[in-house]
C-alpha cells in the first residue's frame, strides 16, 4: 500500500484495536509509516502534529512525542487527535532513558516520568511496576519480589523486558546465542508465592517489544481476519528495518519488511495498542 493522497495523508489511518508499528521517517522525520500487524498492511502519512518529532513511547492509547528542534514534549492521541502540550525536555536524551505515564492522561493524577537507564511497564492491575538499574543491580519497584536473573550462560548478551496482562506478570529474556541466533526464556510471577516459574505458553497472548519496552495482547485466529498468532514474540531491533516473529514452542524465527520504504538508521519504531 502506497501513500494515501488528498486529506487522508494528513491524519492517521483508522486504528481499531489491533497492534500497530509506528515509524517516524523521511527527511527531518516529516513522514510516518503506520504498519497494521493484523492485516500486514502499511499506510504512509504526513501528519503535521507528528512532523519533526521522535516517537518516544506509547501508553494508554497515547503517543509521547519529542520535537527534535525545540525539545518540546507532546502527548498525542492518534485516534482522536487530542493533544496535550508538556513542558520542554531540555536535557540531552539518551536512548537508555525510558519515559512512561503513571495513569491515563485524562486522570488528574497522571504524570509523565523519565527513568534514567531503566525499563518500565504498566501492569493491568493499575499499579506501576518498573525495572530500574541502580549501581549495576536491577530492582523491581512496587513489588516485594526478587527479579529473576538470566540463566543461559552461553549467550553473548541478553535483554530483559517486563510485560503485564490483566491477570499475569511476565519477565522475558532475549538471548543472543552463537552468531545470529536468538533464544527466549519466559518467566511468570506467582502472585501468592511471590516466585517466578518458567512457562512455554502465553495462554492465548502474543508479546511485542523493541529495545525500550514490551507489550502483551490477546492473539486472534485467522478466521477472525487477523494474523496475530498465539505464543509469538514480535520483535524490532535498533538500526534494523525488519520485523522478527518468533514461535515460542517451535523455537523458529521468521523475518519480514513491513514497508519497502524503510531503511537502516531510522529511529526505532514503537508498538502502539489503541
Amino acid at each position: 500500500m502506497e501513500a494515501d493522497s488528498g486529506e487522508e495523508q494528513y491524519k492517521p489511518p483508522a486504528l481499531g484495536s489491533s497492534p500497530w508499528l509506528i515509524y517516524a521517517h523521511g527527511k527531518g522525520l516529516c513522514d510516518q509509516i503506520f504498519y497494521n500487524l493484523s492485516e500486514r498492511s502499511y499506510h504512509v502519512r504526513r501528519i503535521p502534529e507528528m512532523q519533526q518529532k521522535e516517537i518516544l513511547t506509547s501508553l494508554y492509547g497515547w503517543l509521547l512525542l519529542l520535537d527534535v528542534r525545540t525539545r518540546d514534549l507532546t502527548l498525542l492521541n492518534p485516534s482522536s487527535m487530542q493533544k496535550i502540550q508538556l513542558p520542554p525536555f531540555k536535557k540531552y536524551f539518551h536512548k537508555n532513558w525510558c519515559f512512561l505515564l503513571s495513569r491515563p492522561p485524562g486522570d488528574p493524577n497522571s504524570v509523565v516520568m523519565c527513568l534514567k537507564n531503566g525499563k518500565a511497564q504498566i501492569s493491568g492491575y493499575g499499579r506501576l511496576f518498573a525495572m530500574k538499574v541502580e549501581d549495576y543491580h536491577v530492582k523491581l519497584v512496587d513489588l516485594e519480589v526478587q527479579l529473576p536473573k538470566a540463566e543461559l550462560r552461553v549467550s553473548r548478551y541478553y535483554r530483559r523486558v517486563l510485560v503485564g496482562s490483566s491477570d499475569d506478570l511476565f519477565v522475558i529474556f532475549l538471548y543472543w546465542v552463537g552468531r545470529d541466533g536468538k533464544r527466549f526464556e519466559i518467566l511468570k510471577l506467582d502472585w501468592e508465592e511471590k516466585e517466578w516459574s518458567s512457562v512455554e505458553n502465553l495462554n492465548g497472548h502474543a508479546v511485542f517489544f523493541n529495545d525500550h519496552r514490551g507489550l502483551i495482547a490477546p492473539a486472534s485466529s485467522e478466521s477472525e481476519g487477523s494474523v496475530i498468532r498465539d505464543n509469538r514474540i514480535y520483535l524490532t531491533e535498533p538500526d534494523d528495518p525488519c520485523l522478527y516473529e518468533y514461535d515460542i514452542q517451535e523455537q523458529r524465527e521468521a523475518e519480514s519488511l513491513p514497508c519497502p520504504k524503510l531503511t537502516k538508521n531510522l529511529p526505532q519504531p514503537i508498538w502502539f495498542l489503541p
